[in-house]
């Protein structure tokens, strides 16, 4: 009799029964639910594709990106010969608007030298300064992106200028003696003869002598030079910021002596209002950026009088040092073409020049070749398509062979003797590789199963052994605290010497419980951030003494620092057990290695599956002494267990060992065979850095 498979389990629930009663029964075609005597199933899981098919839609992909990759082709192609142009464009507005600024600069310099060669030729006093001025005045024309001329009297801190008003007119200043209260400030217009008395007002005490231009000229080089941009007194309009770049000079006699301090300055807005004109000249962007500890915008398209803050587009380009650039890059939210360049300006200075332009995409596309790489695509994915059916049916096979393999060995006991590889596999070398990776997987899985048992005896063992050593610690802190209080009051020498036994024994059964304490991983920590070289060197010495002189303890140092975040004081106390149970380990002497490592462990680890994914250093203590089977390394961390004779050991040094790593956030392994020594690796949390000088500590250990 034929039978339809069964492929669904059907839940139906009886109304009227006693507690609504539910029954399950095989259905094999029910779709649906019933309620109130309905039946309730859910979808079968999507089957996956089968191997040909796969094939098949693989090799239809394949193709497919192979196409898009030809178009690809072709509009790099279409593309190519406009970024070459864009280049070539960028680079040529780079080289104009560079040697524009430069000369903007250079002018006010040579200013600077007509102003030297001027003060030099007369004494700089209060009755030289308008007759300086007057000659100055067609050097001043000749520059007309200056804003100002300038000379100062030291000895009384009278000035000298002549300005360049916002409406492009042309004025003469002299501010008087600043030692003046009733003095006032005299100011001249430039008419057809040259400058006639324009208007007075009171000085109010201004001392030229105590702005800041003033104190870089004497501070600054012998030659002169720029100072960094910074806000400027606006007489006119007071309640408007105005800011502005100042190229000063102190000029001295042959004894050192300062005769006079002379400036000339343009200020932001006449700076950006070159950068305009060359952006609408070169149709393009441009902005400038003083570099230094602090880099600031000086001009660009929304900026006139005051500075604003670098954008973070263009921080990665500040740097002082940095090399021109050339390329496409995001800024203000859309993709730009982009060159930059430093200009090197007197006084230690440097500016960023930067422009930039919209990225254009290719203009046109050849629609004739994409359509005939288009269909040759289309018929080579057919003609494949066939062909790969054909090898999926072949390759098909031992595929489904080893599919039933996997199925048989999941059905059953991994350890099977008669489960073997089918003969099919061998057919193909890919097939034959796939069953022998199985294999590896079962055995994988099976030494998994061994440590996760052996994980949660231990577990096991820790939650009875923490609960006995918490209660039996309290009995202890009564007959501690009792026998102190005996200790004190009792003066009979034969009670005093029991009372003195009694405590120190419960002292030494305190000391136990804290040990089982710490294996059971309830122990208090105060942990901290610490380096474990660091930690090592200090220990060594202590370490060496508790060893025999024909045992030789190493410390092989890290090449670089290995932070953790534990209690330092456990984790000496662990590096002292281990080293103990090293030395006990080589009666006939041999040596001892201590160190640390880094170690990342992974998602696809095969090894140390108990360590959950992230950074960890890796402390380890290695001996060459007499080593351990495999069943006593299973065992070693289980307290109470020993090989040490009775009376040698307490079976709780490694206990604790494990309780401290595992409290930590780590863990702890032995590898070890015998007659080839023993090395104990602790895998402890890194510390992280975020910020230079700055760490963060992992994260508590869930217990």
């Amino acid at each position: 009799m034929h039978k339809r498979p069964i492929s669904r389990i059907v839940a139906v629930r009886i109304r009227g029964t006693p507690h609504d009663q539910a029954i399950s029964l095989p259905c094999a075609d029910c779709r649906g639910s019933v309620r109130g005597g309905s039946v309730m199933t859910t979808r079968p899981e999507r089957q996956p594709l089968s191997f040909s098919r796969a094939l098949l839609v693989n090799i239809i992909a394949f193709y497919g990106a192979l196409a898009l990759g030809s178009l690809a082709i072709m509009a790099w192609q279409a593309t190519e010969s406009t970024n070459e142009a864009a280049e070539r464009g960028i680079t040529e507005m780079l080289d104009g608007s560079a040697s524009r600024i430069g000369r903007l600069v250079h002018a006010a310099e040579m200013a600077a030298s007509s102003l030297e060669r001027v003060a030099t030729d007369s004494p700089i006093d209060g009755s030289s300064l308008r007759p300086s001025l007057d000659k100055l005045l067609a050097a001043f024309e000749q520059h007309p992106d200056l804003s100002y001329m300038g000379i100062i009297v030291p000895t009384t801190g009278e000035y000298g200028l002549i300005e360049r008003k916002a409406n492009g007119k042309i004025g003469l200043v002299v501010y008087p003696d600043a030692r003046r209260r009733d003095a006032f400030v005299r100011t001249f217009a430039l008419a057809d003869n040259g400058f006639v008395a324009d208007q007075t007002y009171p000085s109010e005490g201004y001392d030229a002598r105590t702005r800041p231009f003033y104190r870089a000229a004497l501070d600054g080089p012998a030659t002169g030079g720029w100072m960094p941009i910074y806000p400027w007194r606006n007489y006119a309009k007071p309640q408007q910021p105005l800011w502005g770049f100042s190229f000063v000079k102190a000029l001295r006699d042959g004894n050192g002596a300062v005769r006079g301090v002379i400036d000339t300055d343009f200020d932001m807005p006449a700076l950006n209002r070159l950068v305009r004109a060359l952006a609408s000249e070169y149709h393009g962007q441009i902005q400038i950026l003083q570099l230094g500890p602090q880099p600031r915008l000086i001009a660009g398209p929304t900026l006139m009088a005051t500075p604003h803050t670098v954008p973070s587009e263009l921080l990665p380009l500040a740097e002082p040092s940095g090399a021109p650039f050339v390329g496409k890059m995001t800024l203000d939210g859309s993709r730009k073409w982009v060159a930059t360049r430093q200009i090197p300006i007197a006084g230690d200075q440097r500016w960023l020049v930067v422009v930039s332009r919209p990225a254009q995409f290719f203009d046109t596309i050849l629609h004739g070749q994409l359509i005939q790489a288009l269909l040759l695509g289309l018929v080579a994915v057919v003609g494949i398509g066939l062909l790969s059916l054909r090898i999926g049916r072949r390759f098909g096979r031992p595929l489904a062979d080893l599919e039933a393999y996997v199925a048989r060995v999941g059905r059953s006991d991994p350890a099977l003797q008669d489960s073997r590889i089918p003969a099919s596999a061998h057919d193909f070398q890919e097939t034959s590789r796939l069953g022998l990776a199985i294999d590896q997987m079962l055995v994988e899985r099976t030494e998994l199963q061994q440590r996760l048992a052996q994980r949660q005896r231990l577990e096991a063992l820790g939650q009875l052994t923490g609960g006995i050593a918490h209660d039996f610690n309290n009995l202890l802190t009564v007959i501690i605290g009792s026998s102190e209080d005996l200790v004190e009051d009792l003066k009979d020498r034969d009670h005093l010497e029991l009372a003195g036994l009694i405590l120190s024994t419960s002292e030494r059964a305190a000391e136990l419980t804290g040990r089982m304490l710490s294996f059971a991983r309830k122990q208090a920590l105060s942990p901290g951030v610490l380096d474990v070289d660091g930690l090592i060197d200090g220990l060594l010495p202590l370490l060496r003494r508790s060893v025999p002189a024909g045992i030789e303890i190493a410390h092989r140092t890290a090449s670089q620092p290995n932070t953790v975040f534990v209690d330092p004081t456990q984790l000496e106390m662990a590096l002292l057990n281990l080293v103990i149970n090293a030395r006990d380990a080589m009666p006939n002497g041999g040596s001892i290695a201590i160190g640390a490592e880094p170690f990342t462990a992974s998602d696809n680890r095969k090894l140390h599956a108990e360590l959950p994914p992230g950074r960890y250093v890796m402390v380890f203590v290695a001996d060459n002494g007499a080593g351990m089977g495999e069943e006593i390394a299973r065992q070693a961390f289980d307290p109470f267990f020993t090989t040490k004779g009775i009376g040698s050991g307490t079976g709780l040094g490694l206990s604790m060992v494990y309780g401290f790593a595992s409290q930590s956030g780590g863990h702890a392994e032995i590898v070890s065979r015998p007659g080839e020594g023993t090395t104990v690796r602790l895998y402890l949390p890194a510390v992280t850095t975020k910020q230079p000088g700055r760490v963060e500590a992992p994260g508590p250990a869930a217990d």
